[in-house]
Formats: C-alpha cells, sequence, structure tokens
C-alpha cells in the first residue's frame, strides 16, 4: 500500500513530537542527575536515573545528632533541628558599627560610575545576564531553569523582561521571586550535626537575572575598592597568586636566621557568609560613595529573601532571615570581598602605624602583613606579644562590626 501524502505528513508529525517528547524527558533526567558531561543526543535514560538514585543515596541524610547529643531519625524531628539551627544562624546580632567607619574608607565611586550604576536595564542587559546562567542548573522553588526562559523566549522573555525592568524603576521584588531552598552539601562522609552540611542557596532564575545585572555593573569597579592582598573575584587578578606568595612567605620564615622569627596566622572565620551582618554592608557601600538607588537595589536583593530547608528532596519550615549572604546568589561573592576590605583596611592602618610589623621576604621589599582569598585569611607578623596582641585586637573590632566568628 502506498502511502498518501497525509499519511507521510502524519507519520512527520508523530516522529517530532515523538523526538520532542525524548528530548524532554532525557533534559528532565539530565538535571535531576547532574550528569551535564554526557554528549549531547545520546539518550542513556536508563543511566540518568541511575545516576539519580545513586546522588541522592549519597546525599540522604537518615539521622542527625542533635545539640543534646542525641540520634533523630524522623523526618519532621530533622527538619525541625536544621530549621532552629539556621533561624539562629541567620540571626542577627545587633552589631555597633561606627558611622564613619573609623574613617577607613574614602568616597571612591564617580558621579559618572552612580549614573551607569543606576539606569534601568535595556533588553539586551537583561537577556546578557540570563544567558550567563546555565541552562540546567539547579533551580530554585518554582522548578523552572534558564533553559525554559531561553527556549520558549517568544512566549516568556517578554514578561521576564517587563517584571525585571519593575524591579529596577519600583525597588521592589515579589517575595515569590525571592523565596529560597537551602540545599545541605555534606562536608564529610557521615556527615551527622549541623556543623558537618553546607548551606547551598537555589535561588529563582527571575531572581538571579536581577542579581546578575547588579553583580556585572559592581564587578568592574572592585579594583579600585579591593586591596590587592585580596585575589579572589577580582577582574585582572590571578587567583592562584596568592597561595604562590604564601608558600614563598612560609619557606623564608623557615630559613630566616633571625633572633625573632616570624608568625603565620591561618584564620578560619566561622561560617563566613552565613553571618555577615546587612547593615555593616550598607555602610560600607555608602562610605565608598555608592548611590542611594543602587544600595537600595542590593538591600532588597539580600533582605527580602525566604528560605525553606530542602531535607532529602522536600522543602521543610519557612523563615525570613535578618542576615547571610547567600552561597549561590551571583551578588555575593562581591559584597563578601568589600566587606573583607574592612579587615584588610584595619591591618594596613596597625602596620602604617606601627602597631604590627609584617614581613619582607626581600632586602628593601614591601612589608607583607596578610593574603586574603575570598574568606581565607592568612596573617603574617613578627612573633612578638604586642604584634599578636594587636593582631587580635583588629580581629575582635572586625568580627564586632561584621557579624563573623
Amino acid at each position: 500500500m502506498t502511502p498518501t501524502v497525509e499519511i507521510k505528513e502524519l507519520e512527520e508529525k508523530l516522529i517530532a513530537e515523538l523526538e520532542e517528547n525524548l528530548t524532554g524527558k532525557d533534559l528532565i533526567w539530565r538535571q535531576k542527575s547532574r550528569e551535564l558531561w554526557l554528549k549531547e543526543g545520546d539518550r542513556n535514560t536508563k543511566f540518568f536515573h541511575l545516576s539519580t538514585v545513586v546522588r541522592r543515596s549519597s546525599n540522604r541524610i537518615a539521622a542527625i545528632k542533635d545539640n543534646n547529643g542525641d540520634w533523630v531519625q524522623d523526618y519532621q524531628g530533622m527538619g525541625n533541628y536544621f530549621l532552629k539551627n539556621f533561624q539562629e544562624l541567620f540571626n542577627t546580632s545587633h552589631p555597633d558599627i561606627p558611622d564613619d567607619m573609623e574613617e577607613l574608607i574614602n568616597q571612591v565611586i564617580s558621579q559618572e560610575e552612580n549614573e551607569s550604576l543606576t539606569r534601568i536595564p535595556d533588553d539586551q542587559e537583561i537577556l546578557t545576564a540570563l544567558n550567563s546562567i546555565p541552562n540546567l542548573k539547579a533551580p530554585g522553588p518554582d522548578g523552572i531553569p534558564s533553559l525554559f526562559y531561553k527556549h520558549y523566549g517568544e512566549t516568556v522573555k517578554p514578561f521576564l523582561l517587563s517584571a525585571v525592568k519593575s524591579f529596577f524603576h519600583s525597588n521592589h521584588i515579589l517575595k515569590e521571586w525571592n523565596n529560597t531552598f537551602i540545599c545541605l552539601i555534606p562536608k564529610r562522609q557521615g556527615a551527622a550535626t549541623f556543623k558537618d552540611f553546607r548551606p547551598i542557596s537555589l535561588c529563582n532564575v527571575n531572581y538571579k537575572v536581577i542579581s546578575k545585572i547588579i553583580a556585572n555593573r559592581l564587578k568592574p569597579l572592585l579594583h579600585k575598592i579591593i586591596s590587592p592582598n585580596q585575589t579572589a573575584f577580582i577582574e585582572g587578578r590571578w587567583i592562584n597568586e596568592n597561595g604562590l606568595l604564601a608558600q614563598e612567605i612560609l619557606h623564608t620564615m623557615r630559613n630566616t636566621k633571625a633572633r625573632r622569627g616570624w608568625i603565620g596566622m591561618k584564620i578560619d572565620f566561622m561560617k563566613a557568609f552565613d553571618k555577615l551582618e546587612w547593615n555593616f554592608i550598607v555602610k560600607i557601600l555608602q562610605q565608598l560613595g555608592f548611590h542611594p538607588t543602587f544600595i537600595s537595589w542590593i538591600y532588597q536583593c539580600v533582605s527580602t529573601s525566604t528560605f525553606s530547608i530542602l531535607l532529602n528532596g522536600s522543602p521543610h519550615g519557612h523563615f525570613s532571615p535578618s542576615r547571610r549572604l547567600r552561597q549561590g546568589d551571583p551578588i555575593s561573592p562581591y559584597l563578601f570581598v568589600i566587606s573583607m576590605e574592612i579587615l584588610s583596611r584595619l591591618l594596613y592602618r596597625a602596620e602604617t602605624n606601627g602597631e604590627i610589623k609584617g614581613i619582607q621576604i626581600s632586602r628593601g621589599g614591601p612589608q607583607i602583613t596578610h593574603l586574603m582569598f575570598a574568606d581565607d585569611l592568612l596573617i603574617l607578623t613578627k612573633a612578638t606579644e604586642a604584634n599578636i596582641r594587636t593582631t587580635k585586637s583588629i580581629l575582635d573590632k572586625f568580627c564586632a562590626w561584621s557579624g563573623q566568628e
């Protein structure tokens, strides 16, 4: 029987629908499994399914040891345990921050830069931010990956463009946009306590677009704000530079023949992103000369977030924090290094005033008092009681202002 034109057209239509359904099924499992490295076109649905099962099994929390040392195994009990601890962790310490920040900061942002920072984004800037978000990166509570906005552009992009521009006009973000899942990533095998898990924030894509726009505008200005001692997240700085420099300094310290030695202190801030106070960030931005509108956009982004704990794939609880930068929010790394700059300037001032003495690795070279890579801090000073006492005083002051411990 010879197929008619209608049958051929129907066959082509059905094949196209099958192809679309198979592709959609692959994308679902690809997103769930995180196995993004497989070649496009491979329909290893069985593999994707098995890898998802294995991944969920390895990340599954079967039991938790609570603050009293008792084991908790039921979902409700474990959820309440994490919820209580996160609510306490993200609760402000009401720091007493001097208005002038002890004159550590000068205004460096020009009027022209502020005009650029506070303009309403056009369609191209919004789409650039959207396209920079990986297609199938873990979505937020709304479950929508960035691929959805890209694939169905003609239908949904006009709504996204309008909504994003509305935020910059009104300085108001919908609560639903800023809902966040806290994904618990075990730091070690056999994780059993609150401290054994790293909280990663899963933000909605529509919020990320807003945050990306602000972050992209802020990033080119960091080089004039952040001291050379910090090499993380700054354009034009080599991320491995401080690691190599630290090795050279430690080699010098081990081989020095001086009667009085040197000391290197590796400082580890506890839950560094989670304890950072919003008012501390705002005061720094004000002192740097950022326009109030730009600061208010940033504050709206960080202060209107709400959280639910993602426990074994299911959300538990709902609460609002009063401090914290989210790991997973595009703007967080830049706000964090700006806040750490205050500690850097406190150490610089102490060195300039002769209160601490940094190490010199060459005759006539500069004194180096500290090296930073994000929240990793190495302090280098003369091994004397006075130097160590001054260093501790500086750390205490920074922690009192910023909320760090």
